[in-house]
């Protein structure tokens, strides 16, 4: 499914999350999309990470049964990334299209099923992949920090490393 996030987003999240738990669907997988597309500003992002950590604390069932997540625009607090991380624990594949903690926030990357991650114009320092033992494919576009942008822990199935600068 792909959406806005906003108001609407939360009746999404309580319908896919009811057809999870009836059994009538395995998986599922979220594009959320923000009205401002590209150039947010710093309180943009902000705003959109609150607006987004509000529908993901209402509808923990729907984003445990995510096999896939794309996510833009969103600046979320120190606990976002790992409460999410927690929460999805289907996911596959995770997309992050100008996501961050904070500029110069490190990612932590502990996720059982993960086996694709993606990142563009994020404002990590790094992203320390400490364990994803599923993880095939690491894609990098536009990194903003000046030294190593990635650590690599316990990614034993790692093939595919693509960084774009």
């Amino acid at each position: 499914m792909q959406f806005y996030l906003g108001d609407e987003s939360i009746l999404i999240g309580q319908t896919v999350a009811n057809a999870i738990a009836t059994q009538k669907v395995d998986s599922a997988e979220f594009t959320i999309l923000t009205k401002v597309r590209k150039k947010c500003t710093k309180n943009e992002l902000l705003i959109y990470g609150k607006q987004f950590m509000s529908f993901f604390d209402s509808c923990p069932n729907a984003f445990g049964g995510l096999a896939r997540l794309t996510l833009e625009n969103l600046r979320l607090g120190e606990s976002g990334f790992p409460k999410i991380f927690s929460i999805c624990k289907q996911l596959e594949f995770l997309s992050l299209y100008e996501c961050d903690m904070g500029i110069k926030s490190l990612l932590e990357v502990e996720h059982p099923q993960l086996s694709e991650l993606v990142i563009v114009c994020g404002r990590f320092e790094r992203v320390d992949l400490k364990w994803a033992p599923k993880l095939t494919k690491l894609k990098f576009n536009v990194f903003r920090c000046r030294d190593d942008p990635f650590c690599l822990g316990y990614v034993p199935l790692l093939q595919t490393v693509s960084i774009i600068n």
